[in-house]
């Protein structure tokens, strides 16, 4: 199951990456300082996914705890 949604997010956050690298070098940054920029931005982004999950299952969690 863990390398099915690794397989599933891989792609998601290669996008991000990508996408932040392109965003850097067209900010006028090049070489290794492009992908720093591009991977900060990804961890930003990915930072969120924890907090996503612990509301999630807090919620369920409560949801459960009353039944």
């Amino acid at each position: 199951m863990g390398m099915f949604a690794t397989g599933l997010l891989q792609p998601i956050v290669g996008g991000w990456i990508d996408a932040g690298k392109r965003a850097a070098e067209a900010s006028g940054l090049t070489g290794p300082a492009a992908e720093l920029a591009a991977g900060q931005e990804t961890l930003g982004k990915l930072v969120i996914l924890p907090a996503i999950l612990i509301v999630a299952f807090g919620a369920l969690w409560f949801y459960m705890r009353k039944k």
